[in-house]
């Protein structure tokens, strides 16, 4: 019987420890999803700040092309004058900061970086709208891997 008794000890212990091991391994299984969750929400964070610094960027280069459709109306407004004070004799005429060439030069340099920098802002507005998806992607990873986690605490 004393032999019997050890052998049922011995078989409890080992029950025990067979237990005390499913246990750890679950905990270090739970662990790891929160590892991979925690990595799915800075992911998440990463891509929605790559979003705001796109649209930033699109807003600064919306607000260049306003500038220079300004200046180009400003630059076609002082030609006009030009033209108009062209039939004044050239004693009455006030001094010019600039002569009709070179405003022309710089209407059309202004016309070029418009176009540059529409071209800009498409390539802009498509890029935000590839991270927008990735920024989607994102969040439907860290809903997974939270539903993967809660259903573990529930099972636990």
């Amino acid at each position: 019987t004393s032999i019997s008794t050890e052998l049922a000890k011995l078989n409890a212990s080992l029950a025990e420890i067979a237990t005390l091991l499913r246990q750890q391994t679950r905990d270090s299984e739970t662990g790891l999803l929160i590892k991979r969750l925690e990595l799915a929400e800075r992911r998440l964070t990463e891509s929605e700040q790559a979003v705001k610094a796109a649209e930033g960027d699109l807003r600064q280069a919306q607000q260049e092309k306003d500038q220079f459709e300004m200046q180009i109306a400003l630059y076609g407004k002082t030609e006009a004058a030009e033209q108009d004070e062209a039939s004044t004799p050239s004693e009455n005429r006030p001094p010019r900061a600039f002569s009709s060439e070179s405003l022309g030069v710089l209407r059309d340099q202004m016309i070029q970086m418009v176009k540059k920098t529409k071209d800009r802002i498409a390539n802009l507005a498509f890029e935000i709208e590839d991270l927008r998806g990735n920024v989607q992607v994102r969040r439907d990873e860290v809903q997974n891997w939270q539903g993967i986690l809660d259903r573990r605490l529930r099972a636990q």
